[in-house]
């Protein structure tokens, strides 16, 4: 699954937080969709509703999907602007899956290195991380993000190309890579 969030804070348009990030998963979702087959996999995307509020859209999804949550694979959120995303956090139960290394050699590439071993996910997945799906975190470089994050200084002249299409480049790479690898990313017994 990929997500982000469509609402923004009341000041400004939202393009930091988060336009980004809905222009980065529907952009990964697009490039995936034009591809000569189907994925493996079912890549949902979703597009959070009142997160700024509460994290209501997060929550109402797992609580409306909650009979599928068992059939979700692995999770992922776009939610700290533009990037470059420069990290991939691990939040599985299966960290030793042999997909992983196959997934951050290919994001090593776009200059991903590997991170911490216990992403939650963005906001809005934190609640399908609580519910046991599997969550990465393709962290993203954040030194200007708060500079603009819920100002009236959120607005979409401040979106650099060359970040925002490396940050779809990852998101893309991952997705698809999750879904055609065929891993396991749950916890074994």
């Amino acid at each position: 699954m990929l997500g982000a969030h469509i609402d923004s804070w009341d000041l400004g348009t939202g393009a930091i937080d988060d336009g980004a990030g809905v222009g980065i998963v529907m952009t990964a979702s697009k490039l995936i969709l034009d591809l000569p087959e189907r994925p493996k996999r079912t890549i949902r995307v979703v597009l959070f509703g009142a997160e700024e509020i509460g994290i209501y859209g997060g929550n109402f999804y797992v609580e409306n999907n909650r009979n599928e949550l068992a059939r979700h694979i692995i999770a992922v959120e776009a939610d700290a602007g533009q990037g470059p995303v420069h990290t991939i956090d691990i939040g599985v139960g299966n960290p030793l899956e042999p997909t992983l290394s196959t997934i951050r050699s290919a994001l090593s590439k776009l200059g991903v290195q590997p991170g911490r071993a216990k992403s939650r996910g963005g906001p809005d997945i934190v609640p399908m991380s609580n519910a046991g799906v599997p969550i990465v975190g393709l962290d993203m470089f954040t030194d200007d993000y708060f500079d603009l994050h819920h100002t009236a200084n959120d607005t979409i002249d401040k979106i650099e190309p060359e970040r925002i299409n490396q940050s779809a480049a990852a998101y893309v790479t991952f997705a698809y890579l999750a879904s055609e690898l065929g891993g396991y990313y749950r916890a074994t017994d």
